[in-house]
């Protein structure tokens, strides 16, 4: 079964609207791709991404 891509899109949003709050500081960049949310994580001067 797949969303309505508007109903997705406003899912994701919603999920990276509890990241950007949940982690603060500790993320460098939380964005929206077509069908997940990528996360950057800056520890020890080395970036680590997530999606």
């Amino acid at each position: 079964m797949s969303l309505h891509p508007r109903v997705l899109r406003d899912l994701l949003e919603a999920e990276a609207d509890v990241a950007r709050d949940r982690l603060g500081d500790r993320v460098s960049f939380i964005g929206i791709g077509a069908d997940h949310v990528e996360v950057h994580f800056t520890a020890h001067d080395i970036e680590r991404c997530t999606a």
